[in-house]
């Protein structure tokens, strides 16, 4: 099934740091997944930075509202 769409699975190296943290090796011509994740917020907000996303703001708007975060 996936030979026949041209799919590939790669592998990569992890060093652990921790035992739930660990460094993931780096490829080439790759996105983090916040820059995909940003860019396909962007196309389907009309060009609105994720940061400036209404669910965003209404989160950090109740966080501030929480006692001690004056």
């Amino acid at each position: 099934m996936c030979l026949n769409r041209d799919l590939n699975l790669k592998t990569f190296n992890v060093v652990p740091i921790t035992n739930r943290l660990g460094s993931i090796e780096w490829y080439d011509n790759t996105e983090p997944l916040k820059g995909l994740i940003n860019r396909e917020h962007k196309r389907v907000e009309q060009g609105r930075d994720i940061s400036n996303a209404r669910a965003i703001t209404a989160i950090r708007k109740w966080l501030q509202g929480l006692p001690g975060n004056e």
